[in-house]
């Protein structure tokens, strides 16, 4: 009897040391369009990007919106062209801004950012 209780712990012990306490991997779920269904591609400008980035520059009392290297007029335009890039893809933002700009528009790019829907806003850092 005792030989098989000797045996029986060895492959107890066996078994514990080659199990995988790993959780088991499980599919996510995923709605995939009718086969033969043209999907959307977009374009080669928006393919480019890696991320949109809005420079904010004030000089005097004049405050330059750009973004991306394209000027916008104001806040309400920025936030249009944001919503559109944004419809087409979700995309880290970069506010680089200048040292003369007052704290106030940096706070309405950044909540015009958070507006559209974009979430992920960093930073740059000041250039030497």
């Amino acid at each position: 009897m005792t030989p098989m209780i000797d045996v029986v712990f060895q492959l107890l012990i066996y078994f514990i040391c080659t199990a995988s306490f790993r959780v088991a991997e499980q599919t996510l779920p995923t709605t995939l369009p009718p086969s033969g269904s043209v999907g959307f591609t977009p374009s080669r400008e928006v393919e480019e990007l890696e991320l949109v980035r809005i420079v904010l520059a004030q000089q005097g009392g004049n405050l330059e919106i750009r973004l991306n290297g394209q000027a916008c007029a104001d806040l309400a335009a920025l936030s249009e062209r944001l919503a559109q890039l944004r419809s087409l893809v979700a995309l880290p933002v970069v506010l680089d801004i200048g040292p003369d700009v007052e704290l106030g528009h940096v706070v309405a790019a950044y909540d015009t950012c958070l507006l559209v829907g974009l979430t992920d806003i960093h930073f740059a850092a000041p250039g030497g």
